[in-house]
């Protein structure tokens, strides 16, 4: 019997951790790290007030906990598209483009991780380092080898200024979501339209790459 009590309890505290995460995930999202209000987690939960203290140790813990629950899992199969050599350079970064416009506009957990990370963007907390590192490691090797396919002799401070224009462009897209592109745009979100950006973002950063090739053409001239 007192087996059975263990297992319970344990299984109860699991079920509350992961309640807390998923909360902790839309209230940060929504608010950012600095606005967000343990009760209001709790609240959203449907736990008690000291539950993020008794899991996490606190809302920092909480915090911390978020992003390493939804980040480093995050979209693996993604990533392993991206890499994947089987595909030519420019069908890798059009899925990449692709994917970050899917993730803001499907609402799911990845878009409201995606959300978080846009909050630690503009208001950093100071807690992320190792993690932020850590997260985006995957995705920037990725496009590196990618820019690398274009242009194969670029140097390394094209490199990071190249890759570094491309994901500025990308992250544009989370500044938007389907409510601010009908507010200020007058753009109905459709099936068709999201086609249409995934096909316009590509070729932006597919421009971008081409202007540093172009460079490196002409220093062979």
């Amino acid at each position: 019997m007192r087996r059975k009590n263990i297992k319970k309890e344990y299984e109860s505290g699991v079920q509350s951790k992961n309640r807390l995460l998923e909360a902790g995930c839309r209230v940060f999202a929504e608010q950012g790290y600095y606005n967000t209000k343990v009760a209001d987690i709790c609240k959203l939960a449907g736990l008690n007030i000291t539950a993020v203290n008794y899991h996490f140790g606190s809302k920092e813990g909480l915090y911390k906990a978020v992003w390493e629950s939804f980040a480093f899992g995050n979209d693996a199969n993604a990533y392993s598209y991206y890499s994947d050599k089987n595909r030519t350079a420019k069908e890798r970064l059009a899925n990449m483009v692709c994917r970050l416009i899917e993730m803001n506009f499907e609402k799911g957990q990845v878009w409201l991780f995606s959300r978080m990370h846009l909050m630690e963007v503009l208001q950093p907390t100071g807690l992320l380092g190792k993690y932020l590192e850590k997260i985006m490691k995957k995705p920037i090797t990725a496009l590196q080898d990618i820019i690398r396919e274009f242009i194969p002799d670029i140097d390394k401070d094209d490199l990071t200024s190249c890759t570094f224009v491309i994901y500025t462009i990308c992250r544009g897209i989370y500044c938007n979501t389907p409510e601010t592109l009908k507010a200020e745009y007058s753009i109905k979100l459709t099936k068709d339209y999201i086609e249409h950006l995934k096909g316009y973002f590509t070729d932006v950063c597919l421009a971008s790459i081409e202007i540093y090739r172009q460079r490196y053409s002409s220093k062979t001239v």
